[in-house]
């Protein structure tokens, strides 16, 4: 009897494991980036887009195809303008599938404002990393990370 209830108390303690570190597991972002060539707000963004990402309690960059979440961003610089604009396409490569657009995100961003633009990126992807955790604890941690 004594025997039995260490082998169910032993497995309790591994499934509250795997959840807690499921639920600590940063998410993988891929980052596709293409800016005009003379568009160094562009390319600044998209580096605050990077550094927030590695800073990030939810978020990780990821070193390989293995991203739960893609981002795909293009800049152009505004001639005439210390801005430019973006276009920011979210999607999900939940279980090793492309998925449909999950956030597009068009703006304008100036040199003043990059640091909010990055951060407010940032944000969303974080906010789509939440739902994919609330998904994989359904699924019992199946699919790629």
């Amino acid at each position: 009897m004594m025997k039995r209830f260490a082998q169910i108390t032993l497995v309790l303690c591994i499934v509250s494991f795997s959840g807690i570190c499921l639920a600590q597991a940063k998410i993988a972002v891929k980052i596709d980036a293409q800016n005009s060539q003379d568009d160094v707000i562009g390319k600044r963004l998209v580096y605050l887009i990077r550094k927030d990402i590695m800073v990030s309690k939810s978020l990780k960059i990821a070193v390989d195809e293995n991203s739960m979440l893609i981002c795909n961003i293009l800049t152009v610089k505004i001639h005439g303008r210390p801005s430019c604009a973006y276009s920011i396409i979210i999607t999900s490569n939940a279980y090793g599938k492309q998925s449909p657009v999950l956030r597009h995100l068009l703006g304008v961003c100036s040199n003043i404002k990059v640091d909010g633009a990055a951060q407010g990126i940032v944000g969303i992807l974080e906010e789509n990393a939440g739902k994919f955790r609330s998904e994989l604890e359904k699924s019992g941690g199946k699919g790629s990370q």
